[in-house]
């Protein structure tokens, strides 16, 4: 999660998304608060306070609900701390974009989508895995790549239900790594273990799923902001439903934490975080009002569908990631259990995101 409220100057065509979709929160209620605005395990009232469409399917026996839950359990802990600890060791020099031990890290996302099968997300014009971009530095442009790969959907193929997490982190200060164990190589973990676990089904989504590891977001967010104008100009707006993911590695046992951005676009991602929530019979937070600053932000002011989850991320923020932004974000601080439970959530959110059980 970045320190940074304002991203860079991008290209001109950001501004024209804005003129093109208007404002963003024209529609919101700001005055309820969703789910009572406390920790609890969603109720069927809560639920249908956050959805209420005709199409939505709070059952947790349905049969999308069910594929979910099984592919929650097959959700293996030790591959996703693997990760965590690969991403996350001291040989990736923190991970700062633009610099050598980011770029690795990229290198190996795209190499791990590829060995998972993922295709290349043509739709959005790339070529490859990887979404290059340029951002300055000093005196000078450096290079990021948000990396990306696509599990092909049935009968709604050209619809997108987005996974998504930031690899990069703040490099090297004062000659301390930040490793950034839980801020984000935990979220970018639980996507690529996402992936795995979707790519290796026979069942496909009716929607296809983008699996996506966002660079820059440290340093303002130009990883989305680019990627934000790129899914503009091949007129995919519209097309795109992205649950982002945020520091779900807390030292303990905690919550889930989800934004309702203030945004009606955001109003069926939260519901269908809710529900998984409530099929795990996991605590739930709701946050109201924007998050502080995650990518889900930058794709929200592009109209984009978008929302943020991450774990115990309430007023208790600082007891759950007490190594929030500090060189002590290390894989031994995060709760195992805690970690793969929020995981769960998320993972069973996206299956039902992707099988149209929320619209």
């Amino acid at each position: 999660m970045s320190k940074l409220s304002l991203t860079f100057p991008l290209l001109a065509g950001i501004a024209l998304v804005l003129l093109v979709y208007g404002e963003l929160h024209s529609d919101a209620d700001t005055d309820v608060k969703p789910c009572g605005g406390k920790v609890a395990v969603p109720t069927e009232e809560c639920l249908q306070q956050l959805h209420f469409q005709q199409n939505f399917q709070a059952d947790a026996d349905s049969k999308i609900a069910l594929q979910a839950m099984e592919f929650a359990r097959q959700m293996d802990i030790e591959l996703m701390m693997d990760d965590v600890i690969w991403l996350a060791d001291d040989a990736r020099q923190g991970r700062a974009t633009g610099f050598p031990g980011e770029d690795a890290a990229a290198q190996w996302l795209a190499e791990r989508f590829e060995e998972l099968g993922l295709q290349v997300f043509t739709q959005m014009g790339l070529s490859g895995y990887m979404h290059k971009f340029t951002f300055p530095y000093d005196d000078e442009y450096l290079q990021g790549e948000n990396v990306v790969g696509v599990l092909p959907g049935g009968i709604n193929a050209d619809e997108f239900i987005v996974i998504s997490a930031h690899y990069d982190h703040l490099g090297i200060e004062d000659g301390e790594i930040y490793n950034g164990a839980d801020d984000d190589a935990s979220g970018v973990a639980t996507v690529l273990e996402m992936a795995r676990v979707f790519s290796q089904s026979k069942i496909r989504p009716q929607k296809s799923i983008v699996f996506l590891a966002f660079s820059g977001e440290e340093i303002g967010r130009v990883g989305s902001g680019n990627l934000c104008y790129q899914v503009f100009m091949h007129r995919l707006v519209e097309k795109l439903t992205v649950l982002n993911l945020e520091m779900l590695g807390a030292i303990r046992d905690t919550y889930v934490n989800v934004w309702d951005q203030e945004s009606e676009l955001a109003r069926p991602i939260v519901a269908a975080v809710a529900a998984a929530s409530k099929q795990l019979n996991m605590p739930l937070l709701v946050s109201a009002g924007e998050d502080p600053g995650s990518d889900a932000v930058e794709l929200l002011d592009c109209k984009i569908a978008a929302t943020t989850m991450d774990a115990g991320g309430g007023d208790d923020f600082y007891d759950n990631h007490p190594h929030y932004h500090a060189p002590s974000d290390d894989p031994e601080h995060i709760h195992r259990e805690g970690f793969l439970k929020v995981a769960q959530v998320a993972t069973i959110a996206i299956w039902r995101l992707a099988n149209n059980d929320f619209r």
